[in-house]
Parts: C-alpha cells; structure tokens; sequence
C-alpha cells in the first residue's frame, strides 16, 4: 500500500473542506477536555460515540459530499446505544491486552482501529460484535501498513511541537483523513475479493446444478 498515494487523496479530498475538519476537531477536543475536568467516568463513557460522528465527516469529506459540524453528532443521532456499547467494549478489549503486555496491546490498537470506520459507515450492515471482528479481518496483514502510515507523519508532528500545538489544527485532521482513505482502500480490496468469492461460488453451484440436470 503506497503511503505517498493515501496521504495525497487525504489532501485532495480536504482541500474544500479543510475548515469544517478544523472546527470539528477543535470541537471534539474542547468537549473532551470538559469532560476530564469534571472527572466523571459515566460522561467520559456516554461521549464515546463522538468517535463515531468524526468519523462520519471524515468519510463524507473522502466521498466529496458537504460534510457540515452536526455530522459530528451522528454518533448519538444514529444507532447511539450500538455505537456507545462497541466503542466501550473496544476500549475494555484494549485496557486488557495493554493490561497483558505493552506489544499485544499494541498490535491489538491498530486490530481494533478501523471500529469507529465500520459503525460511521453507511454501506456498512453489522452488530457490535461483527465490526469488531470485521476490523480484525480488514486489518489482517495491513497493520503494518497503516502503522508505516503513521509513523510517515513523524516530521508533521515535530511541526505541531514546535509551533507549540498550533500545527496539529491542520496536522491532526491531516492524518485522520489519511486513516479515512486507508479505511476506504481496505474496505474496497476486502469486499471486492468477498464479492469474487460469492460469484465464484454461485457459479460453481450452477454449474454443479447443470451437471446433474443433465446427468
């Protein structure tokens, strides 16, 4: 998976709306940061689906349809006990593999790191369950590509630190839009060979039909 490529469709598809990107961005993490003020677990819990609605304008941004910054309350707008209840799960699935070890732990973040993708995605169909198990299938044999993906933005970030954190307003949108056409090639490559595997299989039961119609 060429890094250069999925970063350059992250720019392209930001360039109209690169300001909405920011102010929900910058949104999320006024929200957040409230949110650990106040030092309550059930608010911190019950804002999880905002993952879910950042997502939503990231994807609308990659299809170049007007992404607006109420899409980043879709997450409660839409399916919120579903999104609430597998961002939950995912997170406790995380602290305990980071509970076991630092490297499992690590390899099973970028496992579980196309979740929030699958519940924000219209085209996508599945419980709780599944777009976790889905994850782990899409991410199978591409961890290491979208880990080379991140670890491509090392100077954007050394840029954020120096402007003292004025940077990440355009870096950290930036990279999520990147993971965005990550998600959206994998997904493609995925379901593309899935669809090949049904065709192939309906057409061998045809034929088998016909043989033994005609046998």
């Amino acid at each position: 998976m060429i890094t250069a490529e999925l970063k350059q469709q992250a720019k392209n598809a930001m360039e109209n709306q690169i300001g909405v990107l920011i102010f929900a961005w910058i949104a999320l993490i006024f929200i957040n940061s409230i949110a650990a003020g106040i030092s309550s677990g059930i608010l911190n819990i019950v804002l999880l689906p905002l993952d879910v609605g950042l997502v939503s304008i990231h994807l609308l941004v990659a299809a170049n349809k007007n992404a607006n910054f109420d899409n980043l309350f879709d997450g409660f707008r839409y399916n919120f006990g579903e999104n609430l209840f597998t961002i939950f799960i995912k997170n406790i699935f995380l602290f305990l593999w980071f509970m076991l070890f630092i490297i499992p732990g690590f390899i099973k973040l970028y496992s579980y790191y196309l979740v929030p993708f699958l519940l924000a995605d219209d085209d996508v169909k599945e419980t709780s369950f599944e777009c976790i198990t889905r994850s782990r299938e899409l991410m199978d044999g591409h961890k290491l590509d979208l880990f080379l993906l991140h670890l491509s933005f090392i100077l954007w970030i050394l840029f954020g630190i120096i402007t003292l954190g004025l940077g990440f307003i355009y870096v950290i949108p930036y990279m999520k839009q990147a993971d965005t056409q990550f998600y959206l090639k994998v997904k493609h490559e995925r379901l593309g060979f899935e669809k090949e595997l049904i065709m192939d299989r309906n057409l061998t039961q045809d034929n088998a039909s016909s043989f033994e119609r005609y046998n």
